[in-house]
């Protein structure tokens, strides 16, 4: 796990919560005593408000706000028009919701978008700019 275990709740909470639309796997997750069990004690440890999981994170999350800091420190006073953005790419959509809670906790000075691009049944398009980057 790339990630750690907060991202693998949010993928198992899109499961049985039915926004995956995998009623197939949740019914037999319902199922698993054992399962149940292990999600119930994520759902205890992750519905409260998100805690660095992994030391990516922290480090992460401690140059997105010393970026922010020093600039606003820098900047201010100057005219609205000077703005300064910071572009994060993961490779798991389910760290996207990790990151971007854990960003959305320093609002104002963060202001999170989030953007995940569209699977393609787990092949790229042949007009994909990834793949036509490797050329």
């Amino acid at each position: 796990m790339q990630m750690g275990l907060r991202s693998l709740f949010f993928y198992v909470q899109g499961i049985m919560d039915g926004s995956r639309e995998m009623s197939r796997a949740r019914n037999e997750l319902q199922r698993t005593p054992t399962f149940m069990d292990l999600y119930k004690e994520m759902e205890v440890m992750f519905l409260k408000p998100p805690a660095g999981t992994s030391p990516k994170l922290e480090k992460l999350e401690e140059v997105v706000l010393q970026h922010f800091k020093q600039w606003s420190e820098t900047n201010t006073g100057l005219a609205g028009t000077v703005t300064t953005r910071v572009m994060i790419f993961s490779s798991f959509r389910e760290s996207v919701q990790e990151i971007a809670a854990m960003l959305n906790r320093h609002a104002p000075l963060i202001r999170v978008m989030t953007f995940m691009a569209r699977l393609l049944q787990g092949k790229e398009s042949k007009d994909s700019p990834r793949k036509n980057s490797s050329r």
